[in-house]
């Protein structure tokens, strides 16, 4: 029986089929010697780089599963540098290699990314399939893979998925009940807590649907590549699987709290997505759009009350969230900058954005303060709070925990997420608890 043509490393072959008991290992590819879903990985980068081509996916699909990878892989840019190897297994096919014995990366009906594989990681002495491998008889690799499998987390991974703790972004959902003093009407406080798990449900798909098409920039950043899913640690099925139903069940709280905020839903997904799919890789309108994400929390939280918001709660949240944003990329382009020197990027921008970015933030920020100056002066703060000179410290301490924000950013101080850095930062939360009681006591 001849070998396929996947069977492009003839002397190897050879040898093998002279040697009555071949000394060689075969090491599957997808599962075994990476840790995800080659396939899901393609179909995920085809919708991130070519959506258009998607139209294609039933037809190359009719013709086979390998046909299917083959397509995907001649249209999908998949780095082998990036993907999630078992570094277990790779020592011990290396420790096997330098005994002398031949190993064999097992490719499936398309054996192109194989190859891409074992020329990068140079273990391998040649690339064959299934059908050759069986008719050299060699012994699988995939039967011991169970000695080189990573502890899995388990429950815990699949929470650090949802990014729970990001759900604290939703608290901005009270805020129009906050700043019409009636957070002790109880009515509406149940209607915010639905709106909140509502909110969760649907902040979390779409922390899940970035995740899978961000999986290739994601493992190159030092901190991301940890995620379940970059990392391996995470079957990609089952963000896939979660998506739906994340969005059905905040769709069914949602509709418990009014229609109005049922449509916020569906217009902070549909922004989301557009930044998922496109808007991150635009410079400037990335950052627009990741302030509008937060701006529609205030807006869902007073459809969920019927509280609209001031417009200077809009501008206010409007120059504060841009600032936010910048300082997020900002912040990007410093930790890139360890990993890769001068050439560093981060989505769309260059290091040599850095200072630009930096005065755009700093400058939304303090406009943000100036807003809230010009509120404080104005009729509205004086009907609301008795004691409105009081307010006037807020200004100060705004302008001191945006100055703040900016500085720990400039150190390369500051995390992925500005606002869960607020949570765990002492000097953000001593700022935060400050301009809370200033408030409080101004009322």
């Amino acid at each position: 029986m001849p070998l396929s043509n996947a069977s492009v490393e003839a002397p190897v072959v050879e040898k093998l089929r002279k040697s009555a008991t071949p000394s060689a290992i075969a090491v599957e590819l997808d599962g075994t010697l990476v840790k995800t879903n080659l396939l899901l990985e393609l179909l995920l980068g085809l919708i991130r780089q070519k959506p258009s081509l998607l139209f294609f996916l039933p037809f190359w699909s009719l013709r086979g599963k390998g046909h299917l990878k083959r397509q995907l892989d001649l249209r999908v840019l998949l780095d082998p540098a990036t993907l999630p190897f078992r570094t277990g297994l790779i020592e011990y096919i290396r420790a096997e290699r330098a005994e002398g014995r031949a190993t064999i990366l097992a490719a499936d009906a398309d054996p192109l990314l194989a190859r891409r594989v074992a020329s990068h990681l140079a273990i391998f002495d040649g690339v064959l399939d299934r059908a050759a491998i069986a008719e050299l008889g060699l012994e699988w690799i995939e039967h011991k893979q169970r000695v080189f499998k990573s502890a899995g987390k388990g429950a815990a991974d699949c929470l650090r998925a949802l990014r729970l703790r990001h759900w604290l972004k939703n608290f901005l959902l009270f805020v129009p009940l906050l700043a019409a003093h009636r957070m002790t009407e109880t009515a509406l406080l149940g209607k915010l807590l639905l709106a909140f798990v509502a909110f969760g449900c649907i902040t979390s798909s779409g922390y899940l649907i970035n995740d899978l098409l961000d999986l290739a920039a994601d493992r190159r950043h030092p901190g991301k590549r940890l995620r379940p899913f970059a990392a391996g640690d995470l079957p990609l099925s089952y963000g896939l699987a979660a998506i739906p139903v994340l969005i059905a069940a905040a769709c069914a709280i949602g509709h418990l709290v009014s229609g109005l905020f049922l449509a916020s839903i569906f217009v902070y997904l549909a922004l989301g997505l557009a930044y998922s799919l496109y808007l991150k890789k635009v410079v400037l309108l990335d950052v627009i759009a990741l302030a509008g994400l937060y701006t529609i929390r205030i807006l869902a939280g007073s459809a969920a009350v019927a509280i609209w918001p001031s417009h200077w709660l809009l501008a206010f949240s409007t120059f504060l969230f841009f600032s936010l944003a910048l300082v997020k990329r900002y912040g990007e382009l410093e930790v890139m900058r360890r990993v890769d020197g001068d050439t560093a990027r981060a989505r769309a921008y260059r290091l040599s954005d850095r200072n630009l970015l930096a005065a755009m933030g700093i400058a939304s920020g303090y406009l943000a303060v100036l807003v809230l100056a010009l509120y404080i002066n104005g009729d509205a703060a004086q009907i609301l709070y008795k004691r409105y000179e009081l307010m006037w410290l807020l200004c100060p301490l705004l302008l001191y925990w945006i100055s703040h924000f900016w500085l720990t950013a400039h150190r390369g101080e500051m995390p992925d997420d500005p606002l869960v850095f607020a949570v765990s930062d002492r000097i953000s939360r001593i700022a935060i608890l400050l301009m809370v009681a200033v408030s409080v006591l101004a009322i």
